[in-house]
C-alpha cells in the first residue's frame, strides 16, 4: 500500500501539551554529550576494586546525611576502612563536605530504556573526586558485571552511546571514583532494558528527498530514498536495517532515480515504485551485471529486490502518467494506481499496457502477475480523477481510493457501467477489484467543496479502511448510507477528517469524521498487530480535538502526530512529530507494533528532538545546511 503523500499543512511551530502515557519515562537533563561504550569486563581497569557482590553501606557522616545509600566511603578519622566503620545512614541528602562521596541520580530504578540507543546517566559527586567509571549488572552485582566506561571526567553525566543490546529488567547501574577504590554507588532498584526506538538520519543529499519505508517479515526494515552513492554521485538509496537500526545491505541505483512508495510481498521480497528522468541510461541492477533503461520523459518505473538485495525484475512505464502506489499480491504480483494524460503505455515490451485518457487526468488501476502485466483499467470524465492509494487484502482482493470531479463518470469504463456524479467540486471514491480484474463496485459521496481518500489500511479481518480530507461548509450535514443504516457527519471547519471501513462485502460499515476551524487531514495510515490504526496526523487549526477528555487528544495548530486509534476510531494515544513533515511521510508497523516513520528535515534543523518528552534523553544532531533524510522508530507506546 501507498505509505507516501504530500501533507498541505505548514511546517511545525507549536508543542503538544497533552500529558504522555505513564509508559514513556519523563526526559534527562540536558547537558553536553560525552563517552564511549565500553565492552564486558569481570572488572574494569586496574585502578577499580573488584566491587563483586553487594555494596558496601555508607557511613553515618552526621546530620547533613538522611538517605540510605549502597556506597561506602573512608573513614573521616583517617585510616583504613573496616567493617565497623560501616553504618547505615539516615534518610538524606550526602554531606558534602566530609570527603569523596558519590550517588547514582539516574538510572535508579523503575525506568525502562531501549537499547540500541543514546542515554544519560546522571550522578552527583564530591568535586575534584577524579575520574568516575562506570559499569551495570543484571544481578546486582553478585557475578554479572559489565564495564561501560574505565573513566571518564566528573561532569555528572556520561551519554551511553548505544545501550547495549543486552534485554533485561533486573538492570542496575553502578558509578564510583577510579581514585577512591571503596567509593561508588549503584541504582537503588531494578530498570529495564528493552527494545526500543531509535533515530537514524542522512546529510547526502542538499534536496528533499520524500524517503520511503517498508517492513518485511523478519522485522527488517527497508528504506528507499535519494541519496549519495558510495562513488560519490546522487542515485536511488535502498537501505536494509535490522530491528536495532543496524544496516544489512545498502545498494544504490545511479542516475536521477527517485522512490515513490515500497511494498514487500510474503517472501520479504522488495518492491520499488519509482520514476527516473530523461535523457538519462539507467542501470537497474544494483549488483554486478547491467540491467539498462532509458527514460523517454519523466517515466515510471517498478523494481524488485530479492531479500539478499540482488536484482529480481524490472518494469518500465512510459508516458504522462503518475504512480501513487504499489502493493504486492501474493507470492508474485503487484498492482500500481495513480492517474495519468494522453496517451501511455503500461507495459511497452508488450501488447495491453497501452492507454488513453477520456478527458483531464484519468485514474487508472493495473496489476502485474510475475513478468507480465495482467490487466489495467482506467475510469474517468471530463475533468481530473485520480487514484491516490492502493492496497491488497489477504483474498489478493485490490483496492483502490482517491478523488473524482465532474458528473456522469464511468467508474467501469471497460468492463459495464456504473455513472457516478461528484456533489462538489470532487468526491471520494473507494473502488475494489478481484484478482482476475473483476470489477466488484464502488463508493462515492461528498459534502458541497472537495473531497479525497488519500490512504488505506486493511485490518487483520480483511476490513478496509479508506481515510481522507473533506471539504464543505461548516455545520453542513452529509448521510452517508451504511449496514447499520445512514450516518450524519456535520462539517465542522474548512477541511475535515473522513474515515470510512468496509466489510468483507465492501459494504460501508462504519463512517466517522472530526475536524476544528482550519485543515485537518490524516496522511498515510497503517494497522498493528492489535488491529490498532496508526495514522500521521496533521492540523493548521488552533487546536484539533481528537477525545472528548479535555485532558487527552489535543493537538496544536501547525502540528503533526503519529495517533493511534482502535479499530472503531476511538482515540488512544499520540505523539508529535520531532521535525517540520510538511513533504511525504513514509510509515510502517512491524508486527510487535513497532512504528517506523520517514521523513525528511528541512533545512535550519539542527537537531532530530522530540517536541514532547523523550524516552531518548539525547537529541539526534542533523545537518542545518541541508535537507536531511530521517527515519524514527517508535516503540507501541510511541516512544523513541
Amino acid at each position: 500500500m501507498s505509505l507516501c503523500t504530500r501533507a498541505s499543512f505548514p511546517p511545525l511551530l507549536g508543542l503538544c501539551l497533552v500529558p504522555l502515557i505513564a509508559a514513556c519515562p519523563e526526559p534527562e537533563p540536558e547537558g553536553e554529550d560525552a563517552g564511549s561504550t565500553g565492552s564486558d569486563a569481570a572488572t574494569a581497569d586496574a585502578a577499580i576494586a573488584d566491587t563483586a557482590g553487594s555494596d558496601l553501606a555508607r557511613p553515618d557522616v552526621g546530620a547533613g546525611d538522611s538517605g540510605p545509600t549502597d556506597q561506602a566511603r573512608p573513614d573521616t578519622a583517617g585510616g583504613d576502612i573496616t567493617s565497623s566503620d560501616l553504618v547505615q545512614p539516615d534518610v538524606g541528602q550526602p554531606d558534602v563536605g566530609s570527603g569523596p562521596y558519590i550517588q547514582v541520580l539516574s538510572p535508579n530504578g523503575g525506568e525502562s530504556w531501549g537499547v540500541g540507543s543514546p542515554h544519560a546517566i546522571t550522578w552527583e559527586a564530591e568535586p575534584g573526586s577524579g575520574d568516575v567509571y562506570l559499569q551495570y549488572s543484571k544481578d546486582n552485582f553478585v557475578a554479572d558485571i559489565t564495564t561501560i566506561t574505565t573513566g571518564v571526567s566528573d561532569t555528572g553525566r556520561h551519554v551511553w552511546d548505544p545501550v547495549p543490546i543486552d534485554l533485561s529488567d533486573t538492570v542496575r547501574v553502578r558509578a564510583g571514583l577510579v581514585d577512591h577504590p571503596g567509593v561508588f554507588d549503584s541504582s537503588d532498584a531494578d530498570f529495564s532494558l528493552r527494545e526500543g526506538g531509535w533515530a537514524r538520519h542522512w546529510d547526502d543529499y542538499d534536496h528533499p528527498s520524500f524517503p520511503a519505508v517498508a517492513v518485511d517479515s523478519q522485522r527488517a526494515v527497508l528504506v528507499a530514498r535519494a541519496g549519495q552513492c558510495p562513488g560519490g554521485t546522487t542515485g536511488l538509496s535502498i537501505l536494509k536495517l535490522d530491528q536495532w537500526g543496524e544496516p544489512v545491505w545498502e545498494r544504490c541505483i545511479e542516475g536521477p532515480v527517485y522512490p515513490l512508495d515500497l511494498d514487500v510481498d510474503p517472501m520479504d521480497r522488495l518492491y520499488i515504485l519509482g520514476r527516473f528522468e530523461a535523457p538519462a541510461t539507467v542501470d537497474f541492477d544494483p549488483g554486478t551485471s547491467v540491467h539498462e533503461h532509458t527514460a523517454g520523459g519523466n517515466d515510471t518505473f517498478v523494481l524488485r529486490i530479492e531479500d539478499n538485495g540482488d536484482f529480481a525484475l524490472f518494469f518500465h512505464m512510459t508516458g504522462s502518467l503518475t504512480a501513487t502506489g504499489i502493493a504486492a499480491v501474493g507470492l508474485v504480483g503487484f498492482a500500481v494506481g495513480g492517474y495519468f494524460i494522453g496517451d501511455v503505455d503500461l507495459d511497452p515490451s508488450a501488447v495491453g499496457g497501452e492507454l488513453s485518457t477520456l478527458g483531464g487526468n484519468d485514474a487508472f488501476l493495473a496489476l502485474w502477475g510475475g513478468t507480465v502485466l495482467d490487466w489495467a483499467v482506467r475510469w474517468g470524465g471530463a475533468s481530473h480523477d485520480m487514484v491516490l492509494d492502493v492496497a491488497v487484502d489477504s483474498r489478493n482482493k485490490i483496492l483502490a481510493g482517491g478523488t473524482f470531479r465532474g458528473t456522469d463518470v464511468d467508474f467501469q469504463p471497460e468492463r459495464g457501467t456504473d455513472l457516478r456524479s461528484a456533489p462538489g467540486d470532487s468526491a471520494f471514491f473507494a473502488v475494489r477489484y478481484d484478482r482476475d480484474g473483476s470489477y466488484e463496485g464502488a463508493h462515492t459521496f461528498g459534502w458541497s467543496g472537495s473531497g479525497s481518500f488519500d490512504a488505506i489500511a486493511v485490518d487483520s479481518s480483511d476490513r478496509p479502511y479508506f481515510v481522507g480530507g473533506g471539504v464543505g461548509q461548516p455545520g453542513e450535514a452529509l448521510s452517508v448510507a451504511t449496514t447499520a443504516g445512514p450516518v450524519t457527519l456535520t462539517h465542522q471547519g474548512a477541511s475535515d477528517v473522513v474515515v470510512v471501513r468496509h466489510d468483507l462485502d465492501f459494504a460501508v460499515d462504519m463512517v466517522s469524521s472530526f475536524g476544528a476551524e482550519g485543515h485537518d487531514e490524516f496522511e498515510v495510515v497503517a494497522f498493528g498487530p492489535s488491529d490498532e490504526l496508526v495514522a500521521t496526523v496533521g492540523t493548521s487549526s488552533a487546536a484539533l480535538d481528537l477525545h472528548p477528555d479535555p485532558q487527552r487528544g489535543e493537538l496544536n495548530t501547525s502540528e503533526v502526530s503519529l495517533a493511534v486509534f482502535d479499530s472503531s476510531m476511538e482515540y488512544q494515544r499520540h505523539r508529535a512529530i520531532p521535525v517540520d513533515s510538511e513533504y511525504r511521510v513514509g510509515l510502517g508497523i512491524d508486527d510487535l507494533g513497532y512504528i517506523y516513520l520517514a521523513d525528511n528535515v528541512s533545512w535550519d534543523v539542527t537537531e532530530l528532538a522530540p517536541i514532547e518528552a523523550p524516552c531518548l534523553s539525547v537529541a539526534v544532531p542533523v545537518d542545518p545546511d541541508v535537507a536531511s533524510d530521517f527515519l524514527i522508530k517508535y516503540t507501541p507506546e510511541l516512544c523513541w
